[in-house]
């Protein structure tokens, strides 16, 4: 039996045997929550929020697809390791699974020693600084430079839909180490200066596309867009005071 506060992992589709030797290789470090369908999985993951969720890749592959999509896009599970486990056919999807945000590939059979390995690595890692502020969900362009993980300068325009006053999550492909810092541009009515920001959390490390999730350095409050009535985002800042 489980102890009261030991870590999760969420097995979904996994059928037998491979559920059963996940089980067996598993148990004694987390407790095994199991889904047989996409909407299980994604009810139990919402509900838990698991260390480490491992996505049989033999479902239908629109619904497994869109389900590891799901989980990289969603507050509560973005930040979750996502393991696919695949046939000798499902390996021609390999960078499209780390694409769709995906941690590892493991093409079946299992090598258990290494995924028990790995899931324990997860398991032991600290859990990742989340943003205790309000979320602002409309989309942002902003526009990001500085210098890249090969010393080279770039200068990329970038849509969030997560931002809040001290930060914002964007996909961006441009390889940046943690703590790399870049300076940040609004594009709102008119362009504003928001400052410096680092890199805080990369939540797809080898994917084709990263997923940063950006701290200001120092908080540019005020800059987020107000809702008016003609429907135009308009920056706090911007706005006309009342004479």
């Amino acid at each position: 039996m489980a102890a009261p506060s030991m870590h999760q992992v969420l097995t979904i589709g996994c059928k037998l045997p491979t559920g059963d030797l996940l089980w067996q290789s598993l148990s004694d470090a987390a407790e095994i929550l199991e889904a047989h369908t996409p909407a299980e999985g994604l009810y139990l993951a919402l509900q838990h929020t698991p260390e480490c969720i491992l996505l049989d890749a033999a479902m239908p592959h629109r619904a497994a697809f869109h389900l590891c999509r799901t989980f990289a896009r969603l507050e509560p599970t973005r930040a979750i390791p996502v393991f696919v486990i695949g046939g000798e056919i499902g390996v021609r999807y390999k960078d499209l699974w780390r694409d769709l945000g995906a941690r590892i590939y493991f093409e079946e059979p299992v090598d258990l020693a290494v995924l028990r390995e790995r899931v324990c690595e997860v398991l032991r890692r600290e859990q990742p600084e989340r943003r205790a502020e309000a979320r602002y969900p409309a989309n942002l362009v902003l526009q990001i430079s500085g210098t890249d993980i090969a010393a080279e300068p770039f200068e990329r325009l970038v849509l969030t839909d997560d931002a809040s006053e001290g930060g914002f999550l964007c996909d961006c492909p441009v390889s940046l180490p943690k703590d790399a810092t870049v300076s940040v541009l609004f594009l709102g009515e008119t362009a504003a200066y928001l400052g410096g920001a680092r890199v805080a959390r990369l939540d797809w490390p080898d994917g084709v596309r990263q997923r940063y999730a950006f701290h200001f350095l120092e908080r540019p409050r005020g800059w987020l867009p107000r809702i008016w009535p003609d429907h135009r985002f308009v920056p706090s800042w911007a706005r006309a005071r009342p004479s």
